[in-house]
């Protein structure tokens, strides 16, 4: 069974042949029912088992690690996990909702469940304590994890009907967690807020529209029902967060850049401006906050920040983390092959 497995393929897809388990351990039932703890040869042949395990491992990571390289480029590029591109200092800059291509996303995704079916029982059966078995186990669930999200066995280009989400809004004074420098609601500052996230397609009354506002001034502000559609065009448009109509004495002083439009921007956004709510991947709170100037009775000029929470709830799913990459095992007991040939 171990020469069995001795020769993986690299690529797979729906013809992919599966391979068998190897049965890990037999020797050492054998030498404990017989009484050979003692005997060499059965000794050497379990350090042999033992440096087959390690080789498969390395193995098995080095393929995912190729799947990976194939579809989206060098770990170098993704600083948060996968599909997201982007780092901790790209917001409110025209890089802040970076992903990889969805086209290029999708198809690793079915790769990799194609590799599932063909090498997991193979992984599966390795012992939990063999160097790198966690990590691509902790990989190979995340990919499946958003191989269901884009409903990828459901349809072709995703969930056919689209995200469902509500969308509703919150006094961000009343959240302890809100950013330090807000003095304000956004309520003192302006009539409305608008938020572009491109195909973002909101519900009001009969008609649907592609923008998020919220009106400041009014205090029974209804729930807003929405949905994001995957198949749409990667047109590099860049996506905003503003506040409209200012009130009298007031000027507004910043409009926010959030990044560049594409077909993972909506999941970008949750996960560079937002955090989930009471650790719910389903529920997601975001806080924009803009630089305002107001002029008092006395007309002396005074800057402050204004802010508003925003929640996102996806009705049906949870965003699932992103897909950290795996790093490549070096100097594994039983490597004759190198990296990632």
């Amino acid at each position: 069974s171990i020469q069995r497995a001795s020769e993986l393929p690299r690529r797979f897809d729906e013809d992919a042949e599966t391979i068998e388990a190897v049965s890990w351990g037999e020797l050492e039932k054998l030498r404990k029912e017989f009484d050979l703890t003692d005997e060499r040869l059965t000794e050497r042949l379990i350090e042999f088992e033992e440096s087959s395990r390690n080789f498969l491992s390395q193995r098995l990571t080095s393929i995912v690690r190729g799947i990976s390289k194939r579809h989206l480029g060098d770990r170098g590029q993704s600083e948060t996990g996968w599909p997201y591109l982007f780092g901790m200092g790209d917001k409110n800059t025209a890089q802040g909702l970076k992903t990889v291509k969805f086209s290029k996303f999708t198809s690793f995704l079915k790769e990799m469940v194609q590799m599932t079916v063909a090498l997991g029982k193979l992984d599966e059966r390795l012992p939990e304590n063999v160097v790198g078995y966690k990590e691509r186990r902790t990989f190979v669930r995340g990919c499946k994890k958003w191989y269901e999200f884009l409903g990828l066995s459901e349809s072709e280009a995703g969930i056919a009907d689209g995200l469902d989400l509500k969308i509703d809004w919150e006094d961000i004074l009343q959240n302890p967690n809100r950013p330090s420098n807000v003095d304000e609601t956004c309520q003192f500052a302006a009539d409305r807020l608008v938020l572009d996230l491109g195909s973002l397609r909101v519900t009001q009354g009969s008609s649907a529209v592609d923008q998020v506002v919220i009106s400041c001034q009014s205090e029974n502000r209804s729930e807003l029902t929405a949905q994001w559609n995957w198949n749409q065009d990667e047109n590099g448009r860049v996506l905003t967060v503003k506040l409209q109509a200012p009130l009298n004495r007031v000027r507004i002083l910043s409009t926010k850049t959030l990044g560049e439009h594409s077909p993972l921007a909506f999941c970008a956004y949750l996960q560079a401006y937002g955090q989930p709510v009471s650790g719910s991947a389903q529920q997601w709170s975001v806080f924009h906050t803009f630089d305002v100037e107001m002029t008092d009775e006395m007309g002396a000029l005074k800057q402050t920040v204004v802010g508003e929470e925003l929640r996102f709830t996806l009705t049906r799913k949870s965003l699932p983390t992103p897909i950290k990459p795996l790093e490549e095992l070096k100097g594994v007991r039983g490597d004759r092959r190198g990296s990632d040939r």
